[in-house]
């Protein structure tokens, strides 16, 4: 047995066992004067490399691989044959109400792409100021796409995993406080969200597939500054956001810091029986000599309980040459997947999906590679 294997399968065994004591819904107890409300989420998903370039080894890594969750380093191998590691979790949280102005938000999750260990992504106390302002102090998702706060919500999304080429970022939390403003415009809904703090994680996963399986680095997200807005009418929603910060990361395979800023837009439609999602982003590292674009475009439509969709993402990292000036394509890292997935939903609060994936690498010579993998997945969703 290959040992790269036998974490997936515990955790696999450990999630599937769990479904049988999990409660039918949410959870709310009152005690001291304090309310607490309990719920969770649950995504049981395998998949498996069934085609791509014969690669036979990268950084580590048993090639063709396709990378699922590049902040969390979920990555199927071709070696692997089926895994339930790279996309299965389970998440737990609750919030406690101490008044009708405050309380306090938590929320842990479980992932198969960590062995089982515990992450803690949300730990925030809120402050209703109004009807329309909220303040909120403490850890939350670092909201720099549409999906960012639900990314880990398998029943959220109309794929088995967010797309990872516009979804593949380093950072995903932060630690500070932000304002949240809701109002209605006439005929269109309002949020809109300022945002400030920092983050710092060791031995960053993310960091392991860029330096190496076995490698280590640390990284830092400092003076984090950023705002989103989002509106919506009828059928139709658009987000905006801009975040920027300080970017530092030190560890085994190199060391560097930059200025960064990240701009973000969102276009989506529930019209009648269709299903549109889009979303573009650019990313301006030049302190490092470094521009990423980003698209992702994704059509479905609505038939019974099914939602048959074809997706497009795309992802171009390129590097610019410090002395001359240009974009050096021999540094660039360039790919794009093309997927067709179906879902079908049991409940309202559960699902089953399949999705075949194919990625298609364009990177330079001296950008990474993955091998052109294929990938075929189910998974199952729940929240609870």
């Amino acid at each position: 047995m290959n040992q790269a294997t036998i974490p997936a399968r515990i955790f696999g065994a450990l999630l599937l066992s769990s479904l049988a004591c999990l409660p039918a819904h949410a959870a709310t107890v009152t005690a001291g004067g304090v309310e607490f409300t309990g719920s969770g989420f649950l995504t049981v998903a395998a998949g498996k490399v069934v085609g791509g370039d014969p690669e036979t080894n990268i950084l580590g890594y048993s090639a063709p691989l396709f990378v699922a969750d590049y902040g969390q380093a979920g990555i199927y191998e071709k070696n692997q044959g089926w895994s339930l590691a790279p996309d299965s979790k389970l998440g737990l949280q609750g919030t406690a109400k101490f008044s009708p102005q405050f309380s306090v938000t938590t929320q842990a999750v479980v992932r198969g792409a960590h062995n089982g260990y515990t992450d803690l992504e949300w730990l925030y106390g809120s402050y209703r100021v109004n009807d329309k302002l909220t303040v909120q102090v403490g850890r939350k998702r670092l909201p720099l796409f549409y999906y960012s706060e639900s990314q880990d919500v398998g029943l959220s999304m109309p794929w088995v995993r967010l797309p990872p080429q516009a979804y593949g970022w380093d950072i995903v939390n932060y630690n500070g406080a932000n304002l949240l403003y809701q109002d209605q415009w006439g005929d269109w809904s309002s949020s809109a969200e300022f945002f400030f703090g920092d983050e710092k994680r060791h031995d960053n996963p993310y960091q392991r597939i860029y330096n190496g399986k076995h490698s280590k680095t640390n990284e830092r997200w400092s003076n984090i500054v950023g705002g989103d807005l989002t509106i919506s009418r009828d059928w139709f929603e658009a987000r905006f956001s801009y975040v920027q910060s300080d970017w530092e990361y030190w560890g085994d395979a190199a060391q560097g810091k930059a200025k960064q800023q990240f701009y973000a837009a969102a276009f989506n439609a529930d019209y009648d029986k269709w299903v549109v999602r889009t979303e573009f982003s650019y990313v301006n590292r030049r302190e490092t000599f470094e521009n990423d674009f980003a698209q992702l475009v994704a059509v479905g439509y609505r038939i019974g309980k099914w939602l048959p969709m074809a997706t497009y993402a795309n992802y171009n990292g390129n590097y610019i040459d410090n002395t001359a000036g240009f974009l050096n394509g021999d540094a660039s890292e360039k790919h794009t997947t093309r997927a067709l997935s179906l879902r079908y939903d049991l409940t309202a609060s559960s699902d089953v999906k399949v999705q075949y994936d194919w990625w298609r690498d364009r990177s330079g010579p001296n950008g990474p590679v993955q091998g052109n993998p294929r990938l075929l997945s189910l998974s199952y969703d729940l929240v609870f």
